[in-house]
């Protein structure tokens, strides 16, 4: 998988982000990470796919899992943005992935156990007492009066 990872992802953390502790980057800015946290359709090197991202401060490692890899947790791993650990952010490009597709994100725990998580910043999910995240396109042209 190739992940997302630009020159300015600390800029983009330091903006947009979590800083070091959990505490967002500005008040102004803490209504914005839903446009970088979670899971986005988009187009990377002319694949369609899903971009995830996930705030994930304490984890060993993180994977994404879902209907686009049968389940499969070696499937997809994501990459720590941050090489220093301060930030906690994993990101990566699953090409293929498509809108309605579940998923969760597959984190090792500092003790080395494995647990599976639903996306705090997922658009849509399943139905409960399921708890998969659903990749969601918020993209609506409404045709009412309104």
């Amino acid at each position: 998988m190739e992940a997302i990872v630009s020159s300015n992802d600390r800029a983009t953390q330091a903006t947009h982000g979590h800083r070091p502790g959990g505490v967002a980057a500005s008040a102004r800015d803490e209504h914005r990470l839903h446009e970088r946290r979670g899971a986005h359709l988009t187009e990377q090197g002319g694949v369609q796919g899903v971009r995830f991202d996930v705030w994930a401060p304490n984890a060993q490692a993180v994977s994404v899992i879902g209907d686009f890899n049968g389940w499969r947790y070696d499937a997809h791993p994501l990459e720590r943005v941050d090489t220093d650990g301060r930030w906690g952010v994993w990101t990566g490009f699953v090409p293929g992935a498509l809108h309605g597709q579940r998923y969760k994100f597959h984190l090792q725990t500092p003790s080395g156990a494995w647990v599976d998580k639903a996306d705090p910043f997922a658009r849509c999910a399943e139905a409960a007492p399921l708890t998969a995240s659903r990749i969601w396109s918020l993209e609506h042209t409404w045709h009412d009066e309104a």
